[in-house]
């Protein structure tokens, strides 16, 4: 059993600065209020989502920066693995972490992402929440939209 431990500590490539560089250059970046960072759910609880970025600390998001809809659940919306986007708003939230919102990207991604839908035309699935004189109001992505004007034929009950 021991030589076959062996062999596995033998063959296993050797690490190398060129392994962690990436890493190492993620770490030393400058983080500022305002700019959207990307990172990787690590933690998810009834008030909190914790992110990975490869910074030197992990990046948090309170239930109140994470959507405007009110029915909006981090156990059930979010899960550990998933990719989020979400804007600076503090550098350190006083125990050492990023304070993040989600909401405050969507706003600043959201209009991006709807011209992208267009252009394509792809079909999506939104929740409406509400009916106004000038057409609904839905949320897409987390992210609230009114007077969302809906003819015959373009909206289905599912």
């Amino acid at each position: 059993m021991e030589t076959e431990e062996l062999k596995t500590e033998e063959t296993a490539p050797a690490e190398t600065m060129e392994d962690y560089a990436q890493e190492l250059e993620a770490s030393f970046k400058k983080i500022y209020e305002g700019d959207i960072l990307t990172g990787t759910v690590i933690g998810v609880s009834e008030t909190e989502i914790t992110l990975d970025f490869g910074y030197y600390t992990d990046g948090i998001i309170r239930l109140e920066d994470a959507s405007d809809d009110p029915a909006f659940s981090l156990k059930e919306n979010i899960q550990v693995g998933q990719s989020l986007s979400a804007t600076v708003i503090r550098r350190d939230d006083g125990a050492g972490h990023i304070l993040l919102s989600m909401k405050e990207a969507a706003a600043v991604l959201a209009w991006d992402r709807l011209k992208e839908l267009l252009e394509s035309q792809e079909n999506v699935t939104v929740k409406i929440t509400g009916v106004t004189r000038g057409g609904a109001v839905a949320y897409l992505e987390g992210r609230i939209y009114s007077r969302i004007k809906a003819g015959p034929g373009l909206c289905r009950r599912g």
